[in-house]
């Protein structure tokens, strides 16, 4: 994990509960993630401070009140869920609009004429040939995961409801909420239920590229 992610994360490990908890107060820890045996009192965790539980299954939603991280994923996985964490009590992280990110849009003339396959065969491609890609589905039956599968429990439902909610660090958010198909080619699965799609505003579609733009990792947008 560490190799992977040694730009982005700096990892403490503890066996001891009470010197963690010391060690926690007195130093600038971001997220404390503790097993499911330890029994934690949040009460002495400090506000700017993220926390969760470690535990067996992904389908263990919360623990002890408590959000949860399933220990057996992989590690993009697991980054992804503790970015999520940490985007909800750190301060509005503020981050420069990349200009690089082109936005291809592909707008059918009527549903069935094949806009989608060949909008997710355009990502593939740039994906195949090095470039670092984005699939954005904006449909009302949105089909991103006919094309494309990757590991996480996040969907676009999670993003709707970000949105709308207007809550800080919405860069951060998104890029928790992404997954990232074997082609490569990054997405954001489904809603899940189509009547999630109707919430969505132009007003909201503006601040998800904005937000997009913002993670400033992406090559190509393909919509």
């Amino acid at each position: 994990f560490t190799n992977k992610f040694s730009d982005k994360i700096e990892i403490h490990s503890f066996s001891n509960q009470d010197v963690a908890m010391s060690v926690l107060i007195k130093d600038r820890i971001d997220i404390l993630v503790a097993s499911d045996f330890f029994e934690i009192n949040v009460l002495e965790i400090p506000k700017r401070c993220g926390f969760a539980y470690l535990v067996d299954s992904n389908s263990i939603e919360s623990y002890k009140g408590q959000k949860t991280v399933a220990r057996y994923q992989k590690a993009e996985v697991i980054y992804k869920e503790l970015l999520s964490i940490y985007s909800e009590n750190v301060p509005d992280v503020k981050f420069e609009a990349s200009a690089d990110s082109y936005i291809c849009t592909f707008l059918p003339v009527s549903g069935g004429s094949g806009s989608s396959s060949v909008a997710a065969a355009f990502a593939k491609k740039l994906a195949l040939s090095g470039k670092k890609v984005l699939f954005l589905s904006l449909e009302k039956f949105s089909n991103s995961d006919i094309f494309f599968c990757g590991e996480g429990q996040s969907n676009f439902s999670d993003v709707i409801f970000t949105l709308k909610s207007k809550k800080n660090n919405l860069a951060l958010k998104l890029e928790s909420y992404v997954k990232e198909d074997p082609s490569g080619v990054n997405f954001f699965s489904g809603v899940r239920t189509a009547l999630d799609m109707l919430e969505i505003s132009e007003e909201d579609i503006e601040r998800l590229f904005t937000g997009l733009k913002l993670v400033g990792s992406y090559d190509y947008i393909v919509v």
